[in-house]
């Protein structure tokens, strides 16, 4: 798993790398979309929980990956980032399929279909804690706040993957 996360983030970082050595700069719509919608969950600490939580997924890396990758360069060429509509359902189309992003209630809903294969990832947030599950309803990761008013992360297994104090976390938030 630690594995597959490096790999994930060293393609992030050399994608990033090459798209921005050759200077391609785009406005990040996908990113700020979500930054918006994590900023919609509730309270500063609903909201820590969430950003947590989608670090950990990693739902802003993917955004970001999706975001440099893809739509900066059309935005680049075409002059319109295909994010910048506003509809409910966020969607954004791959050469091999698509991903969107859907939240109503303190639920959202991301589904990924790529080559006809469907993945879901769905946030969940209720009593200060965010749940992330797949589509089969397993736990994916999930966090709470502890009484302290810090965060703790765990993994789809219960494992601790990070513990945060309500220090940390008001410096993260500020």
């Amino acid at each position: 798993m630690k594995r597959r996360i490096v790999q994930i983030i060293s393609t992030v970082l050399i994608a990033a790398l090459l798209v921005t050595a050759f200077g391609c700069y785009g406005s990040f719509q996908l990113v700020q979309k979500v930054h918006k919608f994590n900023g919609t969950l509730g309270s500063k600490w609903v909201n820590e929980l969430g950003f947590i939580v989608m670090v950990v997924i990693p739902v802003y890396g993917v955004a970001s990956f999706i975001d440099v990758v893809i739509l900066n360069l059309i935005e680049f060429w075409s002059g319109k980032n295909p994010m910048a509509v506003n509809n409910g359902t966020q969607t954004i189309f791959l050469p091999q399929g698509s991903v969107a992003l859907n939240g109503q209630d303190n639920t959202y809903t991301l589904r990924q279909t790529i080559d006809g294969k469907e993945k879901i990832i769905q946030l969940v947030t209720k009593d200060g804690i965010t749940t992330a599950t797949d589509e089969t309803g397993t736990v994916l990761a999930r966090s709470a706040r502890t009484a302290d008013g810090g965060v703790t992360v765990y993994d789809g297994s219960g494992n601790v993957v990070s513990t945060l104090t309500q220090a940390q976390v008001e410096s993260m938030v500020n």
